[in-house]
């Protein structure tokens, strides 16, 4: 959950890209630089906690989580591909969506996979 505190331009370059932030401005329409940066934080911790029950990868780096844009990005939900990561993580990752939704009047970034993960 996004408590609002901004992240900062040194602390999010550690987990995204400029790319990114830019993809998580369009896909949430928001202008805010910082609220895309906390989106891309809290969305990377919720791959992160998605991916692992699956993968058991406790080595997924938040660079190796790339956030993309839907082809509909207005809609507020963003696709994760896998970067570098290791080939049955990627393969998760492919299958995950990361959506920005109000919870008690907070943002949260929920992260779901493809019911196609399960065989």
């Amino acid at each position: 959950m996004d408590d609002a505190r901004p992240l900062g331009d040194e602390a999010a370059a550690g987990v995204t890209w400029e790319s990114e932030v830019q993809r998580v401005q369009r896909a949430l329409g928001v202008s805010e630089r910082a609220v895309a940066q906390n989106f891309a934080f809290s969305a990377k911790e919720a791959i992160f906690k998605c991916q692992f029950p699956l993968t058991q990868d406790a080595a997924l780096k938040a660079h190796q989580a790339r956030l993309l844009a839907t082809h509909h990005p207005a809609d507020g939900e963003m696709v994760v591909a896998g970067w570098r990561a290791a080939r049955s993580t990627a393969r998760v990752l492919d299958l995950m969506r990361v959506r920005r939704v109000g919870f008690e009047g907070a943002p949260l970034a929920i992260a779901t996979i493809s019911a196609a993960a399960f065989p």
